[in-house]
């Protein structure tokens, strides 16, 4: 069990880091938010368009799905 947790942190440790590390670059260093938004904007926006989040996520699952279909049974 013990094991299993350690094996669990590092990807999220990775994903804050870098994602820290972006949104003190776009703020320090000013960077147009058009060519590079930060992680904080882009979760903003993510809430602010949930509805239509939503819809092209269960969009993409659906084909997604039928592809993988396709694929086995043309195998």
């Amino acid at each position: 069990m013990r094991s299993a947790l350690r094996s669990l942190w590092p990807p999220p440790l990775v994903l804050a880091v870098v994602a820290g590390g972006r949104q003190f670059y776009v703020t320090v260093a000013g960077v147009d938010p058009t060519a590079l938004p930060s992680p904080a904007r882009v979760v903003e926006h993510g809430g602010l368009n949930r509805g239509d989040l939503w819809a092209q996520t269960l969009s993409t699952l659906q084909e997604t799905l039928l592809g993988f279909a396709l694929s086995i049974a043309a195998a």
